[in-house]
Protein backbone atom coordinates (compact mmCIF):
# COMPACT_ATOMS: atom_id res chain seq x y z
CA UNK A 1 0.00 0.00 0.00
CA UNK A 2 1.42 3.35 -1.07
CA UNK A 3 1.09 5.30 2.16
CA UNK A 4 1.49 2.54 4.76
CA UNK A 5 4.21 3.36 7.28
CA UNK A 6 7.25 1.06 7.05
CA UNK A 7 9.06 0.09 10.26
CA UNK A 8 12.47 -1.63 10.31
CA UNK A 9 13.01 -4.23 13.06
CA UNK A 10 16.67 -4.62 14.07
CA UNK A 11 17.89 -7.46 16.29
CA UNK A 12 19.71 -10.76 16.26
CA UNK A 13 17.57 -12.89 13.94
CA UNK A 14 18.13 -16.23 15.66
CA UNK A 15 18.28 -15.31 19.34
CA UNK A 16 15.08 -13.26 19.17
CA UNK A 17 13.28 -15.12 16.39
CA UNK A 18 10.01 -15.56 18.33
CA UNK A 19 9.98 -11.96 19.55
CA UNK A 20 10.57 -10.64 16.03
CA UNK A 21 7.58 -12.65 14.83
CA UNK A 22 5.41 -11.27 17.64
CA UNK A 23 6.45 -7.68 16.83
CA UNK A 24 5.78 -8.29 13.13
CA UNK A 25 2.25 -9.54 13.89
CA UNK A 26 1.52 -6.54 16.12
CA UNK A 27 2.69 -4.04 13.50
CA UNK A 28 0.60 -5.69 10.82
CA UNK A 29 -2.46 -5.59 13.09
CA UNK A 30 -1.93 -1.81 13.30
CA UNK A 31 -1.73 -1.58 9.47
CA UNK A 32 2.00 -0.79 9.66
CA UNK A 33 4.42 -2.46 7.25
CA UNK A 34 7.14 -4.37 9.19
CA UNK A 35 10.52 -4.85 7.51
CA UNK A 36 12.28 -7.99 8.82
CA UNK A 37 15.19 -9.45 6.86
CA UNK A 38 13.94 -13.03 7.23
CA UNK A 39 10.53 -12.29 5.69
CA UNK A 40 9.88 -13.41 2.08
CA UNK A 41 8.83 -9.91 1.04
CA UNK A 42 11.98 -8.21 2.34
CA UNK A 43 13.54 -6.03 -0.41
CA UNK A 44 16.49 -7.45 -2.35
CA UNK A 45 18.94 -5.23 -4.23
CA UNK A 46 20.81 -6.73 -7.14
CA UNK A 47 24.53 -7.15 -6.41
CA UNK A 48 24.26 -6.28 -2.68
CA UNK A 49 25.04 -8.73 0.09
CA UNK A 50 22.07 -9.36 2.42
CA UNK A 51 23.50 -7.37 5.34
CA UNK A 52 24.09 -4.35 3.06
CA UNK A 53 20.52 -4.65 1.76
CA UNK A 54 19.33 -4.18 5.36
CA UNK A 55 20.94 -0.74 5.51
CA UNK A 56 19.33 0.34 2.24
CA UNK A 57 15.92 -0.84 3.46
CA UNK A 58 16.37 0.83 6.84
CA UNK A 59 17.10 4.14 5.08
CA UNK A 60 13.59 4.07 3.58
CA UNK A 61 11.86 3.48 6.94
CA UNK A 62 10.95 6.45 9.15
CA UNK A 63 10.92 4.27 12.30
CA UNK A 64 13.38 1.66 13.61
CA UNK A 65 12.66 -0.77 16.46
CA UNK A 66 15.82 -2.12 18.13
CA UNK A 67 15.68 -5.31 20.24
CA UNK A 68 18.85 -6.14 22.18
CA UNK A 69 19.36 -9.23 24.30
CA UNK A 70 22.66 -11.08 24.91
CA UNK A 71 24.19 -11.57 21.45
CA UNK A 72 24.86 -9.05 18.72
CA UNK A 73 25.32 -11.74 16.03
CA UNK A 74 27.91 -12.40 13.34
CA UNK A 75 30.33 -9.61 12.44
CA UNK A 76 31.02 -8.75 8.79
CA UNK A 77 34.44 -7.61 7.62
CA UNK A 78 33.18 -5.98 4.44
CA UNK A 79 30.27 -3.53 4.49
CA UNK A 80 31.02 -1.77 1.20
CA UNK A 81 29.62 0.58 0.04
CA UNK A 82 29.44 1.47 3.79
CA UNK A 83 33.08 0.89 4.85
CA UNK A 84 32.57 2.82 8.09
CA UNK A 85 30.76 -0.24 9.46
CA UNK A 86 33.47 -2.80 8.58
CA UNK A 87 33.90 -5.33 11.38
CA UNK A 88 30.49 -4.71 12.94
CA UNK A 89 27.59 -7.10 13.34
CA UNK A 90 24.38 -6.46 11.42
CA UNK A 91 22.43 -5.17 14.40
CA UNK A 92 25.31 -2.87 15.44
CA UNK A 93 25.63 -1.41 11.94
CA UNK A 94 21.86 -1.04 11.57
CA UNK A 95 21.40 0.89 14.82
CA UNK A 96 24.45 3.07 14.18
CA UNK A 97 23.06 3.77 10.70
CA UNK A 98 19.64 4.63 12.19
CA UNK A 99 21.26 7.14 14.55
CA UNK A 100 23.32 8.61 11.70
CA UNK A 101 20.20 9.10 9.57
CA UNK A 102 18.30 10.57 12.57
CA UNK A 103 15.60 7.93 12.39
CA UNK A 104 12.99 7.66 15.11
CA UNK A 105 14.34 4.81 17.28
CA UNK A 106 12.35 2.70 19.75
CA UNK A 107 15.03 0.79 21.67
CA UNK A 108 14.37 -2.18 23.95
CA UNK A 109 17.19 -3.77 26.03
CA UNK A 110 16.82 -6.98 28.04
CA UNK A 111 16.93 -6.38 31.80
CA UNK A 112 19.71 -8.97 32.29
CA UNK A 113 21.83 -7.31 29.60
CA UNK A 114 21.36 -3.92 31.26
CA UNK A 115 22.45 -5.36 34.60
CA UNK A 116 25.52 -6.96 33.03
CA UNK A 117 26.30 -3.72 31.19
CA UNK A 118 26.35 -1.75 34.45
CA UNK A 119 28.79 -4.26 36.02
CA UNK A 120 30.91 -4.23 32.87
CA UNK A 121 30.90 -0.42 32.78
CA UNK A 122 32.25 -0.34 36.32
CA UNK A 123 34.89 -3.00 35.57
CA UNK A 124 35.51 -3.50 31.80
CA UNK A 125 38.09 -6.21 32.48
CA UNK A 126 35.63 -8.48 34.24
CA UNK A 127 34.55 -11.66 32.45
CA UNK A 128 31.00 -11.57 31.11
CA UNK A 129 28.99 -14.74 30.81
CA UNK A 130 25.56 -13.15 30.36
CA UNK A 131 26.26 -11.03 27.28
CA UNK A 132 28.91 -10.63 24.60
CA UNK A 133 31.35 -7.76 24.96
CA UNK A 134 30.31 -6.65 21.46
CA UNK A 135 26.70 -6.33 22.68
CA UNK A 136 27.83 -4.41 25.76
CA UNK A 137 29.85 -2.09 23.51
CA UNK A 138 26.77 -1.48 21.37
CA UNK A 139 24.66 -0.68 24.46
CA UNK A 140 27.39 1.65 25.69
CA UNK A 141 27.53 3.44 22.34
CA UNK A 142 23.77 4.02 22.30
CA UNK A 143 23.47 5.13 25.93
CA UNK A 144 26.49 7.45 26.01
CA UNK A 145 25.91 9.31 22.76
CA UNK A 146 24.67 12.90 22.90
CA UNK A 147 21.75 12.84 23.19
CA UNK A 148 21.52 9.36 24.67
CA UNK A 149 19.06 7.00 23.00
CA UNK A 150 15.75 6.58 24.80
CA UNK A 151 15.22 2.96 25.79
CA UNK A 152 13.02 0.65 27.83
CA UNK A 153 14.00 -2.62 29.48
CA UNK A 154 12.12 -5.88 29.00
CA UNK A 155 12.10 -9.40 30.35
CA UNK A 156 9.98 -11.07 27.69
CA UNK A 157 8.01 -10.34 24.53
CA UNK A 158 4.90 -9.21 26.43
CA UNK A 159 6.82 -6.22 27.84
CA UNK A 160 7.86 -5.10 24.37
CA UNK A 161 4.40 -5.55 22.88
CA UNK A 162 2.73 -3.65 25.72
CA UNK A 163 5.19 -0.80 25.32
CA UNK A 164 4.70 -0.63 21.56
CA UNK A 165 0.95 -0.44 22.00
CA UNK A 166 1.12 2.54 24.30
CA UNK A 167 4.15 4.30 22.83
CA UNK A 168 3.59 6.25 19.66
CA UNK A 169 2.30 3.59 17.32
CA UNK A 170 -1.12 5.21 17.09
CA UNK A 171 0.48 8.62 16.69
CA UNK A 172 3.65 7.90 14.81
CA UNK A 173 2.03 7.64 11.41
CA UNK A 174 0.95 11.28 11.44
CA UNK A 175 4.18 12.58 13.01
CA UNK A 176 6.48 10.89 10.50
CA UNK A 177 4.58 11.17 7.22
CA UNK A 178 6.09 14.59 6.55
CA UNK A 179 9.26 12.86 5.36
CA UNK A 180 7.34 11.32 2.49
CA UNK A 181 5.32 14.42 1.57
CA UNK A 182 7.27 15.27 -1.57
CA UNK A 183 6.29 11.92 -3.08
CA UNK A 184 2.56 12.57 -2.83
CA UNK A 185 0.18 14.59 -4.84
CA UNK A 186 -0.93 18.02 -3.66
CA UNK A 187 -4.14 16.91 -2.01
CA UNK A 188 -2.40 14.29 0.17
CA UNK A 189 0.30 16.77 1.11
CA UNK A 190 -2.36 19.31 2.11
CA UNK A 191 -4.05 16.70 4.27
CA UNK A 192 -0.74 15.94 5.98
CA UNK A 193 -0.06 19.59 6.74
CA UNK A 194 -3.50 20.06 8.29
CA UNK A 195 -3.33 16.87 10.33
CA UNK A 196 0.07 17.66 11.79
CA UNK A 197 -0.28 21.42 12.20
CA UNK A 198 -0.46 23.01 15.63
CA UNK A 199 -3.98 24.21 16.56
CA UNK A 200 -3.36 27.82 15.66
CA UNK A 201 -1.70 26.88 12.34
CA UNK A 202 -4.53 24.52 11.49
CA UNK A 203 -7.02 27.31 12.13
CA UNK A 204 -5.10 29.63 9.83
CA UNK A 205 -5.03 27.00 7.08
CA UNK A 206 -8.77 26.48 7.36
CA UNK A 207 -9.51 30.20 7.40
CA UNK A 208 -7.24 30.99 4.45
CA UNK A 209 -8.02 27.96 2.32
CA UNK A 210 -11.74 27.26 2.36
CA UNK A 211 -13.15 30.75 1.58
CA UNK A 212 -10.72 31.24 -1.30
CA UNK A 213 -11.48 27.84 -2.74
CA UNK A 214 -15.21 28.33 -2.55
CA UNK A 215 -15.06 31.84 -4.02
CA UNK A 216 -12.85 30.74 -6.91
CA UNK A 217 -14.99 27.69 -7.51
CA UNK A 218 -18.11 29.84 -7.64
CA UNK A 219 -16.52 32.30 -10.08
CA UNK A 220 -15.44 29.51 -12.44
CA UNK A 221 -18.86 27.89 -12.25
CA UNK A 222 -20.52 31.20 -13.14
CA UNK A 223 -18.12 31.62 -16.09
CA UNK A 224 -18.92 28.10 -17.28
CA UNK A 225 -22.68 28.71 -17.02
CA UNK A 226 -22.23 31.88 -19.06
CA UNK A 227 -20.36 29.96 -21.78
CA UNK A 228 -23.06 27.26 -21.87
CA UNK A 229 -25.68 29.98 -22.35
CA UNK A 230 -23.62 31.63 -25.10
CA UNK A 231 -23.24 28.25 -26.82
CA UNK A 232 -26.99 27.78 -26.86
CA UNK A 233 -27.38 31.29 -28.32
CA UNK A 234 -24.80 30.80 -31.10
CA UNK A 235 -26.21 27.86 -32.99
CA UNK A 236 -26.46 30.08 -36.06
CA UNK A 237 -22.92 31.40 -35.67
CA UNK A 238 -19.90 30.02 -37.40
CA UNK A 239 -18.43 26.70 -36.48
CA UNK A 240 -15.26 28.54 -35.47
CA UNK A 241 -17.07 30.57 -32.80
CA UNK A 242 -18.77 27.47 -31.47
CA UNK A 243 -15.47 25.56 -31.35
CA UNK A 244 -13.83 28.44 -29.48
CA UNK A 245 -16.60 28.52 -26.87
CA UNK A 246 -16.48 24.75 -26.45
CA UNK A 247 -12.71 24.94 -25.97
CA UNK A 248 -13.19 27.59 -23.26
CA UNK A 249 -15.87 25.42 -21.67
CA UNK A 250 -13.56 22.36 -21.63
CA UNK A 251 -10.80 24.45 -20.04
CA UNK A 252 -13.17 25.70 -17.34
CA UNK A 253 -14.45 22.15 -16.76
CA UNK A 254 -10.86 21.07 -16.07
CA UNK A 255 -10.24 23.98 -13.69
CA UNK A 256 -13.52 23.38 -11.88
CA UNK A 257 -12.72 19.68 -11.54
CA UNK A 258 -9.29 20.46 -10.07
CA UNK A 259 -10.77 22.92 -7.58
CA UNK A 260 -13.50 20.45 -6.63
CA UNK A 261 -10.81 17.85 -5.90
CA UNK A 262 -8.76 20.32 -3.88
CA UNK A 263 -11.79 21.48 -1.92
CA UNK A 264 -12.91 17.93 -1.20
CA UNK A 265 -9.39 17.02 -0.11
CA UNK A 266 -9.30 19.93 2.32
CA UNK A 267 -12.74 19.14 3.74
CA UNK A 268 -11.90 15.46 4.13
CA UNK A 269 -8.63 16.38 5.85
CA UNK A 270 -10.37 18.67 8.32
CA UNK A 271 -13.07 16.08 8.99
CA UNK A 272 -10.46 13.38 9.50
CA UNK A 273 -8.60 15.66 11.88
CA UNK A 274 -11.71 16.13 14.03
CA UNK A 275 -12.46 12.40 14.05
CA UNK A 276 -8.85 11.61 14.79
CA UNK A 277 -8.84 14.08 17.68
CA UNK A 278 -11.82 12.31 19.24
CA UNK A 279 -10.21 8.88 18.76
CA UNK A 280 -6.93 10.13 20.18
CA UNK A 281 -8.60 11.59 23.28
CA UNK A 282 -10.26 8.24 23.93
CA UNK A 283 -6.98 6.41 23.38
CA UNK A 284 -5.12 8.71 25.79
CA UNK A 285 -7.84 8.45 28.41
CA UNK A 286 -7.96 4.66 28.41
CA UNK A 287 -4.39 3.55 27.70
CA UNK A 288 -1.75 6.27 27.98
CA UNK A 289 -2.22 7.89 31.38
CA UNK A 290 0.62 6.70 33.67
CA UNK A 291 -0.45 5.20 37.03
CA UNK A 292 0.44 8.23 39.15
CA UNK A 293 -1.95 9.97 41.56
CA UNK A 294 -3.12 13.29 40.23
CA UNK A 295 -2.19 12.60 36.60
CA UNK A 296 -5.25 12.99 34.42
CA UNK A 297 -5.94 13.42 30.70
CA UNK A 298 -4.29 16.51 29.26
CA UNK A 299 -6.19 19.66 30.08
CA UNK A 300 -4.24 22.39 28.31
CA UNK A 301 -2.01 23.07 25.35
CA UNK A 302 1.16 22.43 27.38
CA UNK A 303 0.00 18.88 28.14
CA UNK A 304 -0.92 18.42 24.49
CA UNK A 305 2.53 19.51 23.33
CA UNK A 306 4.22 17.35 25.98
CA UNK A 307 2.58 14.29 24.47
CA UNK A 308 3.64 15.27 20.96
CA UNK A 309 0.08 15.79 19.77
CA UNK A 310 -1.86 18.72 18.33
CA UNK A 311 -5.55 18.81 19.20
CA UNK A 312 -8.21 20.46 17.05
CA UNK A 313 -7.65 24.15 16.44
CA UNK A 314 -9.50 26.61 18.64
CA UNK A 315 -9.77 29.36 16.07
CA UNK A 316 -12.82 31.47 16.85
CA UNK A 317 -14.87 28.67 18.38
CA UNK A 318 -17.38 29.81 21.00
CA UNK A 319 -17.70 27.24 23.80
CA UNK A 320 -21.27 26.12 24.50
CA UNK A 321 -21.82 25.03 28.08
CA UNK A 322 -24.91 22.82 28.36
CA UNK A 323 -24.80 21.40 31.90
CA UNK A 324 -22.85 21.60 35.16
CA UNK A 325 -23.61 18.97 37.78
CA UNK A 326 -21.89 16.94 40.51
CA UNK A 327 -21.09 13.25 40.73
CA UNK A 328 -19.09 10.67 42.62
CA UNK A 329 -16.25 9.39 40.42
CA UNK A 330 -14.05 6.27 40.45
CA UNK A 331 -10.55 7.22 41.57
CA UNK A 332 -9.20 4.65 39.11
CA UNK A 333 -10.81 4.12 35.71
CA UNK A 334 -9.02 1.65 33.44
CA UNK A 335 -5.45 3.04 33.59
CA UNK A 336 -6.63 6.54 34.47
CA UNK A 337 -5.77 7.79 37.96
CA UNK A 338 -7.85 10.85 38.80
CA UNK A 339 -6.50 11.56 42.25
CA UNK A 340 -9.99 12.53 43.46
CA UNK A 341 -13.29 10.72 44.10
CA UNK A 342 -15.92 13.34 43.23
CA UNK A 343 -16.20 16.37 41.02
CA UNK A 344 -18.14 18.94 39.06
CA UNK A 345 -18.95 17.71 35.56
CA UNK A 346 -19.09 20.24 32.70
CA UNK A 347 -20.74 19.10 29.47
CA UNK A 348 -20.98 21.08 26.26
CA UNK A 349 -19.38 21.52 22.84
CA UNK A 350 -16.52 23.48 21.27
CA UNK A 351 -14.18 23.15 24.27
CA UNK A 352 -10.51 23.28 23.19
CA UNK A 353 -7.22 22.65 25.06
CA UNK A 354 -6.66 25.50 27.49
CA UNK A 355 -10.37 25.96 28.26
CA UNK A 356 -10.99 27.52 31.71
CA UNK A 357 -14.01 27.95 33.94
CA UNK A 358 -15.37 30.34 36.55
CA UNK A 359 -18.42 30.64 38.82
CA UNK A 360 -20.52 33.23 40.60
CA UNK A 361 -23.53 33.37 42.88
CA UNK A 362 -26.73 33.50 40.88
CA UNK A 363 -27.95 37.07 40.67
CA UNK A 364 -24.47 38.58 40.58
CA UNK A 365 -23.79 40.48 37.38
CA UNK A 366 -20.23 41.77 37.80
CA UNK A 367 -16.87 40.31 38.90
CA UNK A 368 -15.90 40.50 42.61
CA UNK A 369 -15.47 44.00 44.01
CA UNK A 370 -12.21 45.54 42.85
CA UNK A 371 -11.67 42.96 40.10
CA UNK A 372 -11.87 43.65 36.38
CA UNK A 373 -12.57 39.99 35.61
CA UNK A 374 -13.65 36.77 37.26
CA UNK A 375 -11.16 34.24 38.62
CA UNK A 376 -10.58 31.65 35.88
CA UNK A 377 -9.40 28.12 36.66
CA UNK A 378 -8.15 25.18 34.61
CA UNK A 379 -10.25 22.02 34.99
CA UNK A 380 -8.64 18.94 36.50
CA UNK A 381 -9.59 16.98 33.41
CA UNK A 382 -10.09 18.08 29.82
CA UNK A 383 -11.58 15.35 27.65
CA UNK A 384 -13.01 16.69 24.40
CA UNK A 385 -16.35 18.28 25.22
CA UNK A 386 -16.29 17.15 28.84
CA UNK A 387 -14.52 18.76 31.84
CA UNK A 388 -14.04 17.68 35.45
CA UNK A 389 -13.22 19.75 38.54
CA UNK A 390 -12.36 17.93 41.76
CA UNK A 391 -14.54 18.59 44.83
CA UNK A 392 -15.22 17.18 48.27
CA UNK A 393 -16.68 13.70 48.13
CA UNK A 394 -19.45 14.07 50.76
CA UNK A 395 -22.63 13.15 48.87
CA UNK A 396 -24.66 15.83 50.64
CA UNK A 397 -22.29 18.79 51.09
CA UNK A 398 -20.35 18.09 47.87
CA UNK A 399 -23.13 19.19 45.50
CA UNK A 400 -24.79 21.51 48.03
CA UNK A 401 -21.73 23.78 48.04
CA UNK A 402 -22.56 24.74 44.43
CA UNK A 403 -26.30 25.12 44.75
CA UNK A 404 -27.51 28.52 43.55
CA UNK A 405 -24.25 29.08 41.63
CA UNK A 406 -23.82 29.52 37.90
CA UNK A 407 -20.83 28.71 35.71
CA UNK A 408 -19.13 29.92 32.54
CA UNK A 409 -16.34 28.52 30.30
CA UNK A 410 -13.78 30.43 28.22
CA UNK A 411 -11.57 29.19 25.37
CA UNK A 412 -7.95 30.41 25.09
CA UNK A 413 -8.81 32.94 22.37
CA UNK A 414 -11.23 34.64 24.81
CA UNK A 415 -14.63 33.40 23.60
CA UNK A 416 -16.99 32.68 26.52
CA UNK A 417 -20.09 30.55 26.95
CA UNK A 418 -23.39 31.70 28.38
CA UNK A 419 -23.79 31.40 32.17
CA UNK A 420 -25.33 28.05 33.14
CA UNK A 421 -26.93 27.39 36.54
CA UNK A 422 -25.70 24.38 38.51
CA UNK A 423 -28.17 21.50 38.29
CA UNK A 424 -28.54 18.60 40.71
CA UNK A 425 -31.55 16.60 42.01
CA UNK A 426 -31.61 17.91 45.61
CA UNK A 427 -34.08 16.62 48.20
CA UNK A 428 -34.99 19.81 50.06
CA UNK A 429 -36.82 17.93 52.80
CA UNK A 430 -33.69 15.96 53.66
CA UNK A 431 -31.51 19.07 53.49
CA UNK A 432 -33.79 21.05 55.82
CA UNK A 433 -33.77 18.21 58.33
CA UNK A 434 -29.95 18.03 58.28
CA UNK A 435 -29.82 21.80 58.76
CA UNK A 436 -32.19 21.60 61.74
CA UNK A 437 -30.28 18.73 63.36
CA UNK A 438 -26.93 20.45 62.88
CA UNK A 439 -28.20 23.72 64.41
CA UNK A 440 -29.72 21.87 67.40
CA UNK A 441 -26.50 19.93 67.95
CA UNK A 442 -24.38 23.09 67.87
CA UNK A 443 -26.64 24.99 70.26
CA UNK A 444 -26.72 22.07 72.70
CA UNK A 445 -22.90 21.91 72.73
CA UNK A 446 -22.71 25.66 73.39
CA UNK A 447 -25.03 25.33 76.42
CA UNK A 448 -22.78 22.53 77.70
CA UNK A 449 -19.76 24.81 77.41
CA UNK A 450 -18.26 22.78 74.56
CA UNK A 451 -17.74 25.74 72.27
CA UNK A 452 -14.94 24.19 70.22
CA UNK A 453 -17.08 21.13 69.42
CA UNK A 454 -20.02 23.41 68.53
CA UNK A 455 -18.15 25.26 65.76
CA UNK A 456 -18.44 22.53 63.07
CA UNK A 457 -22.17 21.67 63.39
CA UNK A 458 -23.04 25.39 63.43
CA UNK A 459 -20.90 25.94 60.31
CA UNK A 460 -22.73 23.08 58.60
CA UNK A 461 -26.09 24.58 59.54
CA UNK A 462 -25.05 27.93 58.02
CA UNK A 463 -24.04 26.32 54.70
CA UNK A 464 -27.33 24.46 54.43
CA UNK A 465 -29.38 27.53 55.36
CA UNK A 466 -27.39 29.73 52.96
CA UNK A 467 -27.95 27.34 50.02
CA UNK A 468 -31.59 26.45 50.80
CA UNK A 469 -33.07 29.65 52.27
CA UNK A 470 -30.60 32.22 50.90
CA UNK A 471 -27.66 34.25 52.14
CA UNK A 472 -29.94 37.05 53.42
CA UNK A 473 -32.56 34.86 55.06
CA UNK A 474 -33.15 35.72 58.76
CA UNK A 475 -32.32 32.14 59.82
CA UNK A 476 -29.02 32.24 57.91
CA UNK A 477 -28.07 35.56 59.54
CA UNK A 478 -28.99 34.22 63.01
CA UNK A 479 -26.99 31.03 62.52
CA UNK A 480 -23.95 33.01 61.34
CA UNK A 481 -24.13 35.14 64.51
CA UNK A 482 -24.30 31.99 66.68
CA UNK A 483 -21.37 30.48 64.81
CA UNK A 484 -19.22 33.62 65.27
CA UNK A 485 -20.00 33.63 68.99
CA UNK A 486 -19.02 29.96 69.24
CA UNK A 487 -15.75 30.73 67.44
CA UNK A 488 -15.00 33.56 69.85
CA UNK A 489 -15.81 31.44 72.88
CA UNK A 490 -13.72 28.55 71.53
CA UNK A 491 -10.78 30.95 71.18
CA UNK A 492 -11.30 32.20 74.75
CA UNK A 493 -11.46 28.62 76.00
CA UNK A 494 -8.00 28.06 74.54
CA UNK A 495 -6.43 31.14 76.20
CA UNK A 496 -4.94 30.96 79.69
CA UNK A 497 -5.22 34.61 80.68
CA UNK A 498 -8.14 37.09 80.67
CA UNK A 499 -8.01 40.86 80.10
CA UNK A 500 -6.26 42.63 83.01
CA UNK A 501 -3.67 39.91 83.66
CA UNK A 502 -0.04 41.04 84.06
CA UNK A 503 2.20 38.93 81.84
CA UNK A 504 5.78 38.76 80.63
CA UNK A 505 6.72 38.05 77.00
CA UNK A 506 9.25 35.18 77.03
CA UNK A 507 10.03 34.71 73.31
CA UNK A 508 10.09 36.65 70.03
CA UNK A 509 11.29 40.17 69.26
CA UNK A 510 9.71 41.62 72.42
CA UNK A 511 11.06 38.95 74.78
CA UNK A 512 11.63 40.39 78.26
CA UNK A 513 8.88 43.02 78.04
CA UNK A 514 6.15 42.97 80.69
CA UNK A 515 2.73 44.55 80.74
CA UNK A 516 -1.01 44.21 81.21
CA UNK A 517 -3.34 42.48 78.74
CA UNK A 518 -5.60 45.29 77.50
CA UNK A 519 -7.72 43.41 74.95
CA UNK A 520 -8.10 40.14 73.07
CA UNK A 521 -8.10 39.74 69.28
CA UNK A 522 -10.06 36.54 69.08
CA UNK A 523 -9.55 35.83 65.35
CA UNK A 524 -5.81 36.61 65.36
CA UNK A 525 -2.68 34.47 65.55
CA UNK A 526 -1.45 36.65 68.45
CA UNK A 527 -4.63 37.38 70.40
CA UNK A 528 -3.12 39.15 73.45
CA UNK A 529 -2.73 42.93 73.11
CA UNK A 530 -0.31 43.90 75.91
CA UNK A 531 0.51 47.44 77.06
CA UNK A 532 4.26 47.45 77.87
CA UNK A 533 6.51 50.25 79.11
CA UNK A 534 9.39 49.43 76.72
CA UNK A 535 7.62 48.70 73.42
CA UNK A 536 4.16 50.17 73.84
CA UNK A 537 1.15 48.09 72.72
CA UNK A 538 2.32 44.74 71.28
CA UNK A 539 0.61 41.48 70.29
CA UNK A 540 1.61 38.04 71.55
CA UNK A 541 0.42 34.46 71.25
CA UNK A 542 -0.58 32.34 74.24
CA UNK A 543 2.62 30.27 74.14
CA UNK A 544 4.75 33.45 74.08
CA UNK A 545 3.68 34.76 77.53
CA UNK A 546 3.86 33.83 81.19
CA UNK A 547 1.89 35.32 84.08
CA UNK A 548 3.82 37.64 86.41
CA UNK A 549 3.22 36.57 89.99
CA UNK A 550 1.99 39.12 92.56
Amino acid sequence: MANVLSVFVSSSCFELRDMRAAVRDLLRSLEINPQLSEDPGFPRFSGDRPHVTCLRTLADCPLVIGLLEQRSGTSFADWSPFPEYNGLSAVHAELRHAVKLRKKLLLYIHADTLSTYRHWKANPQAANQMAEVSMLSLVDELLTQDPAAYYESFTDASDVLASLKRNLLNEIYASLRDQEAQNRDRAEYLMEKILTAAPEIRAQIQEQLNPDLLDQLQRLTNDRDDIVKRLSDTEQNSQTAIATLRQEKDLLDGQIGALHAQSQSAQVALTMAAVRDARWLQFVRTTMIPPQPGRVPFHNSAEVAMRGYHAAAGGRKIPVLKEVTWSKLPERESKLHRGYKAGLLFRGVEFVPGVVWTSRRRGETTPPTGNADYFWHLPNTYFGDYLEVSTGEDEIEGPLSYRDYEFQCKNPEGQTSEWITFSYPFNDGTLLEIMRQSAEKGRKLVTEGKNRDAVEPLRKAIVFSDRILGISAPETIALRSEWNQALDRATLDGLRFPVGTTVKIVTGEHAGCSGIIKSLGLRQIRPYWIATEKAGLVAAADHEVEEVAG
